[in-house]
């Protein structure tokens, strides 16, 4: 009767957890579409249309996304049967007052009735010169760009472990959403910018759970600060603090396929402090030398410095590949023992059409020193992830990833006990599913069910439906809903 009792309780626990999850992922979408139903409704009367002529590669999804519009809207503005347009025709992008630039910033002659500045997709646009070709209320101006920016980013989630029963603690593998059965904020991001031809800045700042824990005590606050200057033509040189410049994800939600991160990504470096020189003078090709304070450091604690690079290739506007790599040491400064270890990361990113998205990562890396079963050979790890997106429609999408991560030696995991009693590295495999809502461009509700298994011994994860017994499993069910905005 005990046992019959307690099976009762956790299928009562397990399914008031999930009408939990479904009732707070159906509030968050209702948001959404209110949100999206009062864009829909946006009044066009007495405004005018904003055209685009096509060119070559161009789809419905990369012209709404330039132009920061729906693309169900690009689709009924100019009467579309399908997604497919063509290079050549000529579609409706926008409408606006007049009195707002008519064409892309992409060409310096526009047309505008008399303003000191004007707006376009979130720029301020600075009115250089004026020459008025005759006796009528149209002008031609000479615009630029404001050289100053600022974004705001925020994303709150909802998330339940198997490992953890409450937010007091952490959930095994911390980054997005790391609280279990709380609600929370992932992060608070406020940006800020200046960039002419031959200067550019950018400053950062964040709070949450991100900052919390994956950010360094000594500047837990400050995501990036770096300032740059072009020193020839397409080469610039930056210093400061700035993202890492390896993997094929990044820790805001926003800027990524799905919100949670795969292994090889929380094991990956977040941020780093140093100098980076950088070319960007070619439509396709993009490079850089990054000389940084080691291995995910904002300050240089252990006295070693690390080098990597980066190089990227677009081959057409379906295909990107990069990559990069950092050679660090991660030996004991006191010891005087180097242990030499190099991180190689390449990334394909592959958009065949409007719909889909694919992104594939593989890693390898190599230490000094470092074999479990001897300490003077060199140890190796491998990891990859597949990711795929598949747009429904403008605002729908589905996501799914799978993942290895085999780090036998703890090159980057670290070091567990197994069942047996010895030392060994994270070797663990993962899959991840979820669903996007978008109601706009700057938007998303997403929710994702995550599975991690580790190899056969590493009962690294606690379960708490069995009273915290050691297992080799965890899943994870995370909501989340964020959005950005800037000028």
């Amino acid at each position: 009767m005990e046992s019959l009792s307690k099976k009762s309780c956790k299928k009562v626990l397990s399914g008031s957890i999930l009408i939990r999850l479904l009732l707070l992922f159906g509030i968050w979408l209702g948001i959404a579409c209110q949100v999206n139903a009062q864009q829909s409704a946006e009044n066009i009367a007495g405004m005018i249309p904003r055209y685009h002529q096509v060119q070559k590669g161009e789809t419905i999804y990369s012209l709404a996304r330039f132009y920061k519009v729906n693309q169900d809207n690009l689709v009924k503005w100019n009467r579309l049967k399908q997604y497919r347009i063509f290079a050549g025709t000529k579609i409706i992008v926008g409408y606006q007052k007049p009195g707002v630039l008519e064409q892309s910033p992409r060409v310096e002659k526009v047309v505008v009735t008399l303003h000191d500045t004007v707006v376009v997709r979130d720029t301020v646009w600075v009115i250089e010169e004026i020459n008025i070709p005759g006796q009528n209320d149209t002008i031609f101006v000479k615009a630029k760009s404001s050289p100053f920016h600022f974004e705001a980013y925020v994303d709150v989630y909802y998330a339940q472990y198997s490992d953890r029963d409450n937010g007091s603690t952490f959930a095994a593998f911390p980054c997005i959403a790391p609280r279990s059965n709380s609600f929370g904020l992932n992060t608070f991001q406020l940006s800020a910018g200046y960039k002419t031809d031959r200067l550019r800045a950018l400053a950062q700042l964040h709070v949450g759970d991100l900052a919390a824990d994956s950010w360094p005590s000594d500047f837990p606050y400050l995501r990036q600060a770096n300032i740059g200057v072009r020193i020839g033509k397409g080469i610039w040189l930056d210093a400061g603090f700035f993202p890492v410049h390896l993997g094929a994800e990044s820790v805001p939600p926003k800027d990524n396929l799905m919100s949670t991160i795969a292994l090889a990504t929380f094991h990956e470096p977040f941020y780093q402090g140093g100098i980076k020189l950088s070319y960007e003078n070619h439509p396709k090709l993009s490079a850089s030398l990054h000389v940084v304070n080691g291995y995910n450091q904002f300050s240089n604690f252990d006295g070693h410095l690390a080098v990597g690079v980066s190089v990227g290739y677009q081959f057409n506007d379906q295909l990107k590949i990069t990559y990069g790599n950092l050679l660090s040491d991660d030996g004991a400064l006191s010891k005087q023992e180097h242990r030499y270890r190099l991180y190689n990361n390449l990334v394909f990113n592959w958009n065949p059409n409007d719909r889909l998205e694919a992104l594939l990562g593989l890693n390898l890396g190599l230490q000094g020193r470092s074999q479990l079963s001897d300490s003077t050979a060199t140890a190796l790890m491998v990891s990859a992830l597949a990711t795929l997106k598949y747009h429904f429609s403008p605002h729908l999408a589905g996501m799914f990833r799978a993942e290895t991560f085999q780090d036998r030696h703890g090159i980057l995991s670290g070091l567990f006990t197994n069942n047996v009693g010895n030392p060994v590295g994270l070797q663990a495999w993962a899959l991840t599913g979820g669903l996007e809502y978008k109601a706009m461009e700057n938007q998303y509700l997403r929710l994702e069910g995550k599975y991690v298994l580790a190899t056969p011994g590493e009962e690294i994860f606690e379960n708490r439906f069995h009273s915290g017994a050691k297992t080799t499993h965890q899943w994870e069910i995370v909501s989340t809903l964020g959005i950005w905005f800037g000028r």
